[in-house]
């Protein structure tokens, strides 16, 4: 609502760096963000208001990474 803008990686429940926004989808975060889509609004754990802007695949990278390769 402030008009700052982040991203987040929704993962399962054992995959959270939450220095690199990888979280689970069972962190209050996650809880909040999960099952949504492009357009939403949701209420933050911290009571603010965020609206989903993108909703994209996780980075080849971290992907690989997550894979252990």
């Amino acid at each position: 609502s402030n008009g700052d803008e982040d991203t987040y990686y929704v993962l399962g429940l054992w995959d959270s760096d939450p220095s690199r926004k990888m979280i689970s989808y069972a962190t209050p975060v996650g809880k909040a963000l999960w099952a949504k889509k492009e357009g939403d609004t949701v209420i933050m754990p911290s009571g603010d208001t965020a609206a989903i802007r993108d909703i994209r695949r996780l980075p080849e990278d971290m992907i690989a990474e997550l894979n252990g390769d």
